[in-house]
């Protein structure tokens, strides 16, 4: 925990983890928070547009954790569960994580993350990592667009209270330092409480290998330690992807479309 954090709050920012980034890039203390009340060019995986409707909790985190850039990647996982941690401590939901960056709730993505890295040498150590989140907080489904509302839920639509989005913030940065802090002393705790939070596991899911879509069953992380997630295809073999989007099948309730993120 970052007892003096310094925290940047604005009511409207293009990208926090673009801002972030600048600020990275001049010197920023470790564990600067930027919050943004609303997006204008919210950031997902692959430049996808990630939706930022006011009401929500748009936040990048500037980190420095002591880490190689084989194990950065781990970061969006530890990340995850300090996320799911400070949800859970705020209100009666269980939480759980889409690998490799989304947050799920009662079957329909409640946040997501988005864990960027400014150029540095392959075998740099104690490099800036920018870690941004973004949660659907106070907002409603109505607030997004029509063809992501059925995929998407809200803290507010789960519960039915408001919350203090800064407070919410601060304390969620709080968690994901403390977890990145266990990634770096203790991996395979870390993996362990991922896995505890799978949300593919055992689901239908599709996804591209080898540039043509396939049905597979998702079967955990690699149990080599990479953060890398298994899936069990049809003739019963196992397939580890390093990166890439997996979509739930419509039997699990949820359509292919997701709102992509952050921030």
């Amino acid at each position: 925990m970052v007892n003096d954090r310094v925290v940047h709050h604005f009511s409207s920012l293009d990208s926090t983890n673009r801002y972030a980034l600048d600020l990275a890039l001049r010197g920023a203390t470790p564990g600067t928070l930027i919050l943004a009340d609303y997006q204008t060019r919210g950031r997902g995986r692959h430049d996808r547009t990630f939706c930022s409707p006011p009401g929500g909790l748009y936040f990048s985190l500037i980190l420095q954790p002591t880490l190689n850039i084989g194990e950065r990647p781990l970061i969006s996982l530890a990340a995850g569960i300090g996320c799911c941690l400070a949800l859970e401590a705020t209100a009666p939901i269980d939480v759980f994580l889409k690998w490799p960056n989304d947050l799920f709730a009662d079957n329909r993505k409640l946040g997501g993350i988005l864990v960027e890295c400014p150029a540095v040498p392959a075998s740099a150590q104690n490099c800036t990592v920018i870690v941004g989140v973004g949660i659907n907080v106070n907002s409603v489904p109505e607030d997004f667009p029509s063809e992501i509302r059925v995929t998407l839920t809200t803290l507010k639509t789960l519960t039915g209270e408001t919350y203090d989005i800064s407070r919410l913030g601060q304390a969620m940065a709080d968690e994901i330092e403390q977890m990145v802090n266990l990634l770096i002393i203790d991996r395979p705790a870390l993996l362990a409480r991922w896995q505890e939070r799978d949300y593919l596991l055992g689901k239908s899911v599709r996804v591209r290998l080898e540039e043509r879509m396939e049905d597979a069953i998702g079967s955990g992380l690699a149990r080599d330690g990479s953060g890398s997630y298994c899936l069990k295809k049809l003739d019963g073999t196992l397939k580890k992807i390093l990166a890439g989007d997996i979509l739930l099948t419509p039997e699990n309730g949820t359509l292919h479309a997701f709102q992509e993120g952050e921030t």
